[in-house]
């Protein structure tokens, strides 16, 4: 499967914002079937138990990933809250 586009970054996003330095700062590609995709790792301050990523995190990130491709497919940006 191929890459079609990375997507742009946010600037303070907590998943993709390049300048927050306490977000994942993960990049987002856009997949020729359409899904999208994410390569990054968590940090030590990603964390709530030690050793354990923050459900709000991995919640967060699932959001992301989950979402994309709807809105890609119909031309539009969508945000959630």
């Amino acid at each position: 499967m191929k890459v079609v586009q990375k997507q742009r970054n946010s600037r303070m996003c907590i998943m993709c914002g390049l300048d927050n330095s306490a977000g994942v700062r993960a990049p987002f590609y856009s997949m020729e079937d359409g899904s999208v995709v994410t390569k990054f790792s968590y940090r030590e301050e990603h964390q709530s138990y030690p050793g354990r990523v923050h459900g709000g995190l991995i919640t967060a990130m699932l959001d992301e990933l989950g979402f994309a491709p709807f809105g890609r497919k119909r031309g539009a940006s969508l945000l959630t809250a």
